[in-house]
């Protein structure tokens, strides 16, 4: 690979869909499309069933507020995560390996530092160069 050629990133969306546009919010993404997960995918209608990391939202946020002890993620769905699966709530702060602890008391999946989400994990896997973490995330890989 040269200098100007760079490595073009794609995700799994919860359908199955590859998509290599990245985001962090819905308007970020085609009209047709919402932000789930750190990438554009096409709307379904049926966001709300896997919008938090493949489980169910808790509702819908559309005023940007969400009930209290959730967060409003980029789709506009109350979860309890911003993006991906939580890992319980946080024990004193600490979380399990993969995850960190969000002022909401959940322990919510992180990829790292400089290290970007890619969609969500399918059947354990990922797609490109990137890897599953907790939380069903998948993660640029640590290369």
């Amino acid at each position: 690979m040269t200098k100007t050629q760079l490595k073009i990133l794609k995700g799994y969306c919860p359908n199955k869909q590859i998509s290599q546009i990245r985001c962090t919010k819905s308007h970020h993404c085609a009209s047709d499309q919402i932000c789930l997960n750190g990438i554009c995918c096409t709307a379904t209608g049926n966001e709300q069933n896997y919008a938090c990391g493949g489980t169910t939202a808790l509702g819908r946020c559309d005023n940007g507020f969400c009930p209290r002890n959730t967060t409003c993620t980029a789709s506009s769905y109350c979860c309890e995560c911003p993006f991906g699966k939580h890992g319980g709530r946080c024990n004193q702060g600490v979380c399990p390996s993969g995850f960190q602890c969000l002022s909401n008391g959940y322990c919510c999946p992180y990829c790292g530092h400089n290290h970007n989400l890619y969609g969500v994990c399918i059947n354990d896997g990922c797609s490109d160069n990137s890897q599953c973490h907790p939380g069903n995330i998948c993660c640029q890989s640590r290369t």
